[in-house]
C-alpha cells in the first residue's frame, strides 16, 4: 500500500495513468505524483508553476505520449518532460471534471459548467444551460 509515508503527496487518490514510458502517474488532492516502480517524484503548484492547484482530479495518458492533468483550476499537459496549459483556450470552466481521448484521437473534457472538444488541436465548447 502506497501512503504519504511511501511518497505519495496526500493520501486522497482521485485517477490514476500510466504514460508509455512505464511511469505510473498518481493524481491526488495535494499534487500529482510519478512513480517509477520505486520512489515518488511530486509536482505541485510550488515545483510546477503550470499547476494552478494542488487538487488534481483526472488524468489521461493519450495515444501521443501525453500527460493530461485535470485539477480544480484548470488543464495542463505534460509531453516529453515539459508541463502546458491549456485552461485559457476557451474551456467553458476551469474546474476539470474529466477528460476522455476518442477512437479518432480527439480530446474530450469535461467541466463544471461544459464540455470542450480538442479536435486536430481547434477547441469547441458546448456550455450548461442553466434555468
Amino acid at each position: 500500500m502506497w501512503l504519504t509515508e511511501n511518497g505519495l503527496p496526500q493520501n486522497t487518490v482521485h485517477s490514476i495513468a500510466q504514460t508509455r514510458d512505464g511511469y505510473i502517474w498518481i493524481g491526488t488532492e495535494e499534487g500529482l505524483a510519478r512513480f517509477d516502480g520505486v520512489r515518488f517524484t511530486v509536482f505541485d503548484k510550488q515545483n510546477t508553476p503550470q499547476l494552478k492547484s494542488n487538487y488534481i482530479r483526472t488524468l489521461l495518458a493519450d495515444r501521443q505520449g501525453a500527460l493530461w492533468i485535470g485539477t480544480a483550476e484548470g488543464l495542463v499537459r505534460m509531453l516529453d518532460g515539459k508541463f502546458s496549459v491549456h485552461t485559457n483556450e476557451g474551456l467553458p470552466s476551469d474546474t476539470i471534471q474529466a477528460i476522455y481521448e476518442d477512437r479518432e484521437g480527439n480530446l474530450w473534457v469535461a467541466t463544471a459548467t461544459g464540455l470542450g472538444l480538442f479536435r486536430s488541436g481547434e477547441l469547441t465548447t458546448s456550455r450548461q444551460r442553466r434555468g
